[in-house]
């Protein structure tokens, strides 16, 4: 049943996911279409203020800049508006419109919960994925019209290959990011997740905005004390890296902060089921 439940949210996450992803792709062609006009004109002068004093240069470079940027922002607000729609799905499927229909499933608190988390996590990465080649393809087509694709390849090649010996050297550091990465994401949502849920549980009306007001609050919350626990616990950690660079030290913080993280992630996870289970008010 919970494979069934992660479908549906899957599917229901798509209606609005999918347009998004194709929008990221339209903004990306937009913004590779205005990267290489604009940078094809501009190397065929020799300098930047040749190009300025010519025919409707500086008009040129307004254009170029202004479409780059306005590209740039629709990408940013297409991350944001994933991130917020995936949240107002958590928050109608367990506390508004669908919160009934979710409860009366043959699944537990629990399950719902890791539905919600999975589908969220997914949906995030596909977006993530999108941006990364709209960027890719933005760059990649700026890089060519200026005709230094040669260039920009041997240095790629050179950069590839330092970060090919950084890895190799201190494989167990880059692995110990990603995770910290990893888990920190999961905690973040895991505190939006309970915070939407508290929101509800105390609001008798206006729950929406409840909710709201509660993710912000919570998370200024647990951002004070995150940072206040991370200098307590591991201030030694960061004193010594000051001073010592050592990847066993590197490491060691990198574990201690993953700790640190994943116990708030359980904390979040732990109370919003409980919530779920005893407190959610859907009158």
């Amino acid at each position: 049943m919970f494979l069934k439940l992660f479908k549906y949210d899957f599917r229901a996450s798509a209606r609005f996911g999918v347009p998004i992803l194709i929008a990221v792709a339209a903004a990306a062609l937009i913004g590779a279409v205005n990267t290489g006009i604009t940078v094809s004109n501009v190397g065929k002068e020799s300098t930047f203020e040749a190009v300025t004093n010519a025919p409707f240069g500086e008009l040129l470079i307004f254009l170029g800049m202004g479409g780059l940027m306005l590209v740039s922002a629709a990408l940013a607000v297409a991350a944001a508006v994933m991130t917020v729609l995936l949240l107002v799905q958590y928050y109608r499927s367990t506390a508004a419109d669908e919160a009934y229909l979710t409860f009366t499933l043959p699944v537990t608190p629990a399950q719902i919960l890791w539905s919600k988390l999975l589908n969220t996590l997914v949906w995030s990465a596909f977006c993530g994925i999108a941006l990364f080649l709209a960027g890719a393809a933005i760059l990649g087509t700026g890089i060519t019209a200026a005709g230094i694709a040669e260039d920009f390849i041997n240095t790629f090649g050179k950069m590839f290959a330092f970060l090919h010996s950084t890895i190799h050297q201190s494989g167990l550091t880059v692995l110990l990011v990603c995770i910290l990465g990893a888990v920190s994401v999961i905690s973040s949502y895991l505190m939006m997740f309970m915070a939407i849920t508290f929101g509800s549980v105390i609001a008798r009306k206006h729950k929406a905005l409840a909710a709201v007001a509660m993710i912000f609050l919570i998370n200024f919350i647990m951002s004070g004390i995150t940072s206040v626990m991370q200098i307590i616990l591991l201030g030694d950690f960061t004193l010594k890296l000051a001073f010592d660079e050592g990847a066993a030290n590197v490491n060691l913080f990198l574990i201690s902060c993953t700790i640190l993280h994943a116990a708030f992630a359980a904390v979040y996870f732990l109370v919003t089921r409980y919530m779920l289970e005893r407190k959610l008010n859907l009158d």
